[in-house]
């Protein structure tokens, strides 16, 4: 895969010329307005950069079922291969940050288990597996790629089937760990660890910690007729941060910890309107905070929401073709996004979509 990469800024005096409500973000009255972009204007090089990626992974899994299908246990091993190569293009770079190779390779393993309960009605389930980022963030200091970031984590729950089997409820537990996510060496630059210049820019050393827990249900109580809801709280934190210390223990920023949604649909099963659907639903996100306060700005708290959308569809089949026709409204009551989350574009939305299967 290649990837292009470009980044542009103003350049500091047409930085500068902007009024200051602009330049200072004032989230009691923000001020949205954008410069016309033009390569002439925006001619300060944040990024501009080649990346080329090979992908190569050899997989093997296994799947085991016990007491004839009651228990099932599952297990899988999976080796990555990935290289990496570079063409960093901004002025002034030295030779060993311009171009840079790499090699890395990551093992990643799986396990889990599904047992019955009661046949048909009541499943236990567990499960746990590792996973990894290839990172592409360079070291200005050693010219090296960053270690991958990995990912552990383990998951149980119940899921039951009531009520003639038109009633589905699940509930799950969950605790991953994101480890050896890059960040700023709190060394690098120092006058006394770092007079020598030998103090590395970044370090693997930061971590995450998410702990929650997932509710879902679904109701078929006629034909055609389905209700569902879903309800999940997730604790994340810093739990490790060289550089920024005083994040260990916080909620992470941008990261809503209370989700809900309910949602209805209609299939019509049969009749001159079979083929019609019709659906409703409501989602709820939480508040949570858009960053702390630190020398550079306060600190931004957004409150929780909810918005609630609506849709409908028609498919028939003509010869052998089926048509299908959708609409369907966003954000139904247009509620504000931009006043209360500085959320651009996000007001009521109207989408219409028309498709052919052959």
């Amino acid at each position: 895969a290649t990837n292009e990469r470009e980044e542009r800024a103003l350049s500091l005096a047409a930085r500068n010329a902007l009024p200051a409500s602009v330049r200072i973000f004032n989230p009691a009255a923000p001020d949205f307005s954008t410069v016309p972009f033009s390569p002439d204007v925006f001619n300060r090089i944040l990024t501009d950069r080649t990346e080329w990626t090979r992908f190569t992974a050899v997989e093997l899994s296994e799947r085991m079922s016990l007491q004839r299908g009651r228990t099932v246990l599952t297990a899988g091993l999976r080796q990555d291969f990935v290289a990496l190569r570079l063409h960093d293009r901004r002025a002034g770079l030295a030779p060993i940050l311009a171009h840079v190779r790499d090699r890395v390779d990551e093992l990643t393993w799986h396990a889990g288990l599904n047992h019955q309960l009661v046949p048909s009605r009541l499943l236990l389930f567990a499960t746990t597996s590792t996973a990894f980022n290839p990172s592409t963030r360079i070291d200005a200091r050693t010219g090296q790629i960053q270690g991958n970031e990995t990912t552990w984590g383990y998951e149980g729950g119940v899921k039951t089937r009531l009520a003639e089997n038109t009633l589905d409820l699940t509930a799950s537990g969950f605790t991953f760990i994101n480890r050896d996510i890059s960040r700023r060496n709190p060394l690098y630059g120092d006058p006394v660890q770092d007079a020598n210049h030998t103090q590395p820019q970044l370090v693997a050393a930061g971590e995450e910690r998410f702990t929650g827990g997932k509710l879902e249900g679904r109701w078929r109580p006629l034909p055609g007729l389905t209700f569902s809801t879903v309800a999940s709280h997730v604790r994340a934190i810093t739990t490790a941060s060289p550089d920024l210390p005083e994040e260990v223990g916080r909620r992470l920023s941008r990261f809503p910890p209370y989700n809900a949604s309910v949602a209805v649909s209609y299939g019509f099963p049969a009749g001159q309107l079979q083929g019609l659907s019709l659906s409703g639903s409501w989602a709820y996100i939480s508040d949570f905070t858009a960053y702390y306060e630190d020398r550079n700005r306060f600190a931004l708290e957004y409150p929780g929401y909810g918005l609630a959308h609506l849709s409908a569809g028609y498919s028939r089949r003509i010869g052998t073709r089926t048509h299908s026709v959708s609409l369907a409204v966003r954000n139904l009551f247009d509620r504000d996004l931009l006043r209360s989350l500085h959320r651009l574009g996000a007001g009521r939305e109207f989408l219409f979509s028309y498709r052919i299967f052959f």
